[in-house]
């Protein structure tokens, strides 16, 4: 049985990409284009995943993450950030020391990896 996935991306051919990779290994998948509305989509949607590009233009990943992990209802869902930029990495690898329990379910991708990573990760 596949996982309920939600995926976070301002671009939307990353969106698709991503759509059409985890459809065809039978996950149920919801995308949204902006990272402010992933906390309602987290609660509605309940998802067993979120994948979360960092860099965004209306809300920053790390602004997300630290909304879903301090919201009773999904924080305890899994997260794969991913992002292309080192410093972001390093900020978020610094958030996620800053507090291990909190963000326990948090993991860490730098673009570009390879696909057989993130469906690792699933």
């Amino acid at each position: 049985m596949g996982k309920r996935i939600l995926i976070v991306d301002d671009t939307s051919e990353i969106l698709e990409l991503m759509r059409t990779i985890f459809e065809d290994e039978q996950h149920t998948v919801k995308v949204l284009d902006k990272g402010s509305e992933t906390l309602e989509a987290a609660k509605t949607f309940q998802p067993d995943l979120i994948v979360l590009d960092l860099l965004m233009e209306d809300k920053p990943g790390l602004d997300v993450l630290q909304d879903l992990t301090g919201d009773i209802i999904v924080q305890d869902t899994a997260v794969i950030l991913y992002t292309a930029s080192v410093i972001e990495a390093n900020k978020a690898q610094k958030l996620i020391g800053s507090d291990p329990k909190r963000y326990s379910k948090v993991t860490i991708l730098l673009k570009p990896f390879a696909l057989d990573t993130l469906l690792k990760l699933i």
